[in-house]
């Protein structure tokens, strides 16, 4: 129940990272995100961690903290678990398209056969110019299986106007000129805002 919930729950305190993660990153011990600044500690090092298998083990607050995993290859299983909320509304990185914040959210780009799977994001306040989405701002030949948004608001901006997108844009965007992400609605993959 919620206190249960609520037990399995660390708050980042916006300066904490870890020095290492957990494992070895294979698939029989992938690396281990127990707490915020392990998930910290995954954020800088993600782009190093290309092909590597990555789980969450607790549920993480991330205190209003704009935070943003630039790069990621590899499989991330959040394991059921909740990132909460999740603020990304300063540029911090990702690539430029017409000197536009481009692929925004928790995982800025996913590539060459990512998965992202089993993650619940709830309370999040996203905005970019261009490929901009809770989880994935741009996915590339990449899985998105078995996540969820809650509680979303994703702000695309376009030439110095705000669009406020919800529902579609909630969880996350690619190209369907090049991407081959699969996204299965069907195995408890949902988007919900407010």
């Amino acid at each position: 129940g919620y206190e249960e919930t609520r037990a399995l729950l660390d708050t980042w305190d916006k300066t904490t990272i870890s020095s290492s993660l957990m494992g070895d990153g294979n698939v029989e011990n992938p690396y281990q995100i127990n707490s915020a600044a392990d998930l910290a500690y995954f954020k800088e090092n993600a782009q190093n961690m290309n092909g590597k298998f990555v789980k969450l083990m607790i549920n993480v607050d991330m205190n209003q903290t704009n935070f943003m995993i630039t790069t990621f290859e590899g499989t991330f299983d959040g394991q059921n678990h909740t990132i909460y909320n999740l603020r990304i509304t300063t540029f911090v990185g990702g690539s430029s398209y017409e000197g536009a914040a481009s692929g925004v959210g928790l995982f800025g780009h996913t590539h060459k056969n990512a998965v992202i799977k089993n993650v619940k994001i709830d309370g999040a306040v996203v905005s970019g110019n261009h490929y901009v989405g809770a989880l994935v701002g741009y996915a590339y030949s990449s899985t998105i299986d078995s996540c969820a948004v809650s509680n979303a608001v994703v702000n695309v901006i376009i030439n110095g106007a705000t669009y406020t997108v919800e529902h579609e844009a909630g969880l996350f965007s690619g190209d369907d000129n090049t991407a081959s992400y699969y996204f299965n609605p069907n195995v408890n993959t949902e988007i919900t805002s407010v």
